[in-house]
């Protein structure tokens, strides 16, 4: 069985994810972190040096790569995953996918007080847009979780 964790980002995925795939014992892997592996650069250097379409290119390689190695498996995906390339399709045809609902206000207050800036350097509203985008864009998940 492979379970797959989407949402924003600082929604939670990974904390959840970590926390279920001890209780059903299934191997964690958190998307951004092993890209991070994978390529020797943080998500955030990355985007600085390169492009995002670059980014999205190899997260959705990298995607496919856990997929093809592992069968029973929890992955906590990266903020956007699921609303670029074919990723949704992809994740929805290999497993569960599962939606971590978090408020816009919740988003702000967790990047306020998070010691990884990186990627989050932007205002209340503009997550609100975001999220409003990301969640026409992705529509798709098979269960929504909200976790507080």
């Amino acid at each position: 069985m492979r379970i797959f964790l989407t949402g924003y980002m600082y929604s939670g995925k990974t904390t959840i994810g970590k926390k279920v795939a001890r209780k059903l014992e299934l191997p964690f892997y958190d998307l951004d972190d092993y890209f991070e592996i994978k390529y020797k650069i943080s998500v955030t250097q990355f985007f600085e040096k390169y492009s995002e379409e670059l980014f999205r290119k190899l997260e959705t390689e990298t995607l496919a790569e856990l997929i093809r190695q592992e069968d029973n498996v929890l992955i906590s995906t990266g903020g956007g995953t699921a609303c670029f390339n074919h990723n949704m399709e992809l994740m929805n045809a290999s497993g569960l996918t599962v939606y971590v609902e978090m408020s816009p206000k919740s988003v702000f207050a967790r990047m306020q007080a998070s010691k990884r800036k990186g990627l989050c350097c932007c205002r209340s509203r503009r997550i609100k847009w975001k999220l409003l985008l990301r969640n026409t864009l992705r529509k798709g998940e098979n269960i929504t979780a909200s976790p507080g």
